[in-house]
This record gives C-alpha cells, sequence and structure tokens, in this order.
C-alpha cells in the first residue's frame, strides 16, 4: 500500500553516539577519540553518513599504516564526507589570493557575528564543487532559527562576497 508515509527524522546527538559506538565497535580507536564529541560535530548526519564517517576515518589510517585511529583521521574523513575528495587542482596564486581572500571575509563576519556559529575549520584546499570553504560548528543540535541567527548567516555568506569586493576590487 502506498498511502503510508513513515518519516524517518535524523539522529539526535545522543544517537548519533550511539551509531557511531556500534560503527566503530571493532576498529582500533585511539585513546585521543570521544565519540560524543564526534557525533556533536555531525549534525545532519543519517546514520548511513555515520558508517561512512567511520569507515572513511579507518581507510586513512589504513593508508598512513596506523596502527590506531585517531582525531586527525576523523578529521580528513568528515571533510571527505561532508565535501568530496580534495581535487588536484593547479591554481595559478592570483586565484589562490582571491580564494584565500574570499574565505576570510566568511570567517571575519562569522568571528565578529554575535549570532554566529563558532568556526571550525577555514581551508582554501578545493574540494568536490567547492574552492575552499569556512566551516562553523552548530554547539547543539538545532530545530529553530531566530531572525537574527538567520541574518547573521545571510551576513557571513556575503563576507566572502564584500572582502573581494575591498581587497581585490572586483567581485569572482
Amino acid at each position: 500500500r502506498f498511502d503510508r508515509q513513515v518519516v524517518m527524522d535524523l539522529p539526535t546527538a545522543k544517537a548519533r553516539e550511539d551509531i557511531l559506538k556500534i560503527h566503530t565497535k571493532k576498529m582500533p580507536l585511539s585513546s585521543e577519540i570521544d565519540l560524543k564529541e564526534i557525533a556533536s560535530t555531525a549534525p545532519g548526519f543519517s546514520g548511513a553518513d555515520l558508517k561512512n564517517l567511520a569507515n572513511e576515518a579507518a581507510l586513512m589510517a589504513a593508508r598512513e599504516e596506523a596502527k590506531e585511529i585517531t582525531l586527525h583521521h576523523f578529521s580528513l574523513a568528515r571533510d571527505k564526507v561532508l565535501m568530496g575528495n580534495p581535487r588536484e587542482e593547479i591554481l595559478r596564486d592570483e586565484q589562490k589570493k582571491v580564494i584565500a581572500v574570499h574565505e576570510s571575509g566568511h570567517a571575519i563576519v562569522a568571528h565578529l557575528t554575535k549570532e554566529s556559529s563558532p568556526l571550525k575549520k577555514i581551508t582554501i584546499i578545493p574540494r568536490g564543487r567547492a574552492l575552499g570553504f569556512t566551516e562553523q560548528l552548530h554547539t547543539e543540535d538545532m530545530v529553530n532559527h531566530s531572525k537574527s541567527y538567520l541574518i547573521g548567516q545571510i551576513d557571513v555568506l556575503l563576507g566572502g562576497r564584500s572582502a573581494e569586493e575591498i581587497l581585490i576590487g572586483e567581485i569572482t
């Protein structure tokens, strides 16, 4: 029958932690690994995304011939799951400067915006369709967004464009 709808919400922080415990049970995790912390950095991840995250972290460790999976491996895996593999793109210095200015603009506005989520990572390494990215991390699962928070997010998004206009003299 097709008259039934089953809604599967994305897992909460606690559920993400429990899912990660299942998928890392047989993995050699470093003592520095805190699955609760990793789960908190993965809002919006489904169970399949979390399994992929754990498997990618294990693959990263194996490629390095590491005896244990570390936070570094989870960080690399998270970038891959979110943004894709780094692209082997040769960028000219002027292109790198524009990307760095753009991402710095996002980061500065995020840092100065009261309602903004904390900065997690800034990079100009091209991944997927992005030439770089500035990542902010929610400190908790968000179910509602205030108007001031959303305006702050718009400000952060426009920060890259504004930085280009001010420092480069034109917008790319």
